[in-house]
């Protein structure tokens, strides 16, 4: 199963009437996807999910296997495949967060929590809708305004 979450703004452009550059809409959806990506990069280091929820602590089991592997305990950051999949993409109307073909599967696991604790790096609910914090929703707007306006995002 693949994990992805997209943030379409076609309603949100039509609410704000017709952009005066589409480069600046670019701009602005290419900033966006870096900021929706920035976000989930804290949350790994900070092993929180996107709303600042602690991720939850790794089974002793698990922390005792790694320890024989000669692991750590960073959960989801040690070999980085997971975090490192990540991408983000954009075009002029959306911004696009997604985990690469190596890891989705294991990944889409934890941010849904089949068969393991939830572990949300992605801004979805766990009834699948974007769930975006107010900060990151006041991130979007800024440069959907600044874009509307024609400035640089």
């Amino acid at each position: 199963m693949a994990v992805t979450t997209s943030l379409d703004i076609g309603p949100i452009i039509e609410r704000l009437g017709a952009m005066n550059s589409p480069a600046a809409l670019g701009r602005a959806m290419q900033a966006i996807a870096a900021d929706l990506a920035g976000d989930v990069a804290l949350g790994f280091k900070s092993q929180t999910d996107p709303w600042g929820n602690p991720w939850k602590a790794l089974a002793d089991s698990t922390l005792e296997m790694r320890r024989k592997h000669g692991k750590g305990a960073e959960i989801l950051r040690d070999t980085g495949v997971g975090q490192a999949s990540i991408h983000a993409v954009h075009d002029m109307l959306s911004a696009t967060l997604s985990v690469g073909p190596n890891a989705s599967g294991y990944m889409s696991k934890h941010q849904d929590g089949r068969g393991v604790p939830r572990r949300a790096f992605f801004p979805i609910d766990e009834a699948g809708n974007i769930k975006l914090t107010a900060a990151a929703m006041a991130s979007v707007i800024d440069h959907l305004e600044t874009a509307a306006i024609g400035g640089a995002a």
